[in-house]
């Protein structure tokens, strides 16, 4: 995708903005502000490869168009599957405010790799998911009874962990000690092979 922007600006909006601005208005089918966010299906892929198909937002940032599906036929839990692993909330849902009115809530999940919660590897993909309070409950074709919602928007991030960090410190570090006895036992040799030497002499 081609920067919308001259150099120096990027696409920043705020929570309540990315709701009131471009999921509301994607919601009633209006032109949006920003033609920024890209429409995928989140159940069919994991944040590697969208990651990975297409280029980043703002600041190391993805941000998403998608639908909402049941998890089961009458029930109303989203499904959380995606790609080769599944999206775990990892607290609960925030009210975002515009005007003093709640216009929508915000989730934070984060990626799992695997079947279940039981086997899952968790990984350091975070995702904010945004969901809109409508009238219409953003459901516009009753005959899709899979359909939780048409649209919520899902910004996703690769979080550098403190624990990454200090595991690749820790890597370097044994590495460099890898080396230093390397060049040691090298200098030891050589000094045997000049011993050697001298005393044949």
């Amino acid at each position: 995708m081609e920067s919308k922007y001259p150099p120096g600006y990027r696409f920043m909006p705020t929570d309540e903005e990315l709701i009131s601005d471009y999921l509301l208005t994607k919601i009633d089918n209006r032109p949006l502000a920003a033609d920024v966010i890209q429409v995928v299906n989140f159940s069919d892929h994991g944040p590697d490869y969208l990651s990975r198909e297409y280029p980043p937002v703002g600041d190391k940032e993805w941000y998403f168009f998608t639908p909402r599906i049941r998890k089961y036929a009458k029930g109303s839990r989203p499904n959380r599957t995606a790609g080769n692993g599944f999206w775990k909330a990892s607290c609960a849902d925030k009210d975002i405010k515009f005007n003093n009115k709640i216009i929508g809530h915000k989730m934070t999940l984060v990626f799992h790799e695997g079947i279940s919660s039981k086997d899952g590897i968790k990984t350091d993909w975070i995702m904010h998911e945004y969901t809109a309070i409508h009238p219409s409950r953003n459901k516009r074709d009753a005959d899709d009874n899979m359909k939780l919602d048409d649209w919520v928007i899902c910004r996703i991030h690769k979080n550098v962990s403190k624990s990454s960090s200090a595991n690749k410190r820790r890597a370097n570090l044994l590495e460099n000690q890898q080396q230093q006895e390397q060049v040691a036992v090298g200098e030891n040799r050589q000094e045997e092979e000049e011993q050697v030497a001298v005393r044949e002499n």
